[in-house]
């Protein structure tokens, strides 16, 4: 499967090169293109658009809770990490799977998953309840 990410750029990288060609084009050579020819451009200019707009909407349906997992390196990889940190308290890869399922993460494990994951994904992202957004 390709990364969310990867797949963004690509959709941005065709769409500039597609406006770059659009750009440089002079009057004459529009002038020459067939018309079905044009409308294939404008049709590609939209579905990149479309692309872009759809792959944005799944990044920002993503939980915290999914983004700290991916950044940890999966779900079992994130449970060694919260073990290794708790100490006697050991998590499990299923126990991970549950606070994905549930879309909740037990608060005192917040600060761990944000130490985990070196910040990337903040205590108030995963739990706003409890951590709400500091004023800088």
């Amino acid at each position: 499967m390709i990364p969310i990410n990867t797949k963004l750029s690509e959709a941005k990288n065709r769409l500039r090169a597609l406006e770059k060609i659009m750009q440089t084009a002079t009057q004459e050579q529009f002038d020459a293109l067939e018309p079905e020819f044009f409308a294939y451009f404008i049709r590609k200019k939209g579905k990149y658009m479309k692309n872009i707009e759809s792959i944005q909407r799944d990044i920002e349906n993503v939980s915290a809770l999914k983004l700290a997992v991916f950044y940890a390196g999966g779900q079992s990889e994130m449970a060694r990490k919260i073990t290794a940190l708790a100490g006697s308290r050991r998590i499990t890869q299923q126990g991970v799977n549950y606070w994905l399922a549930t879309n909740h993460v037990p608060a005192d494990r917040v600060l761990q998953i944000e130490s985990v994951v070196g910040g990337l994904v903040t205590r108030h992202q995963l739990r706003p309840d409890i951590y709400p957004l500091e004023e800088v």
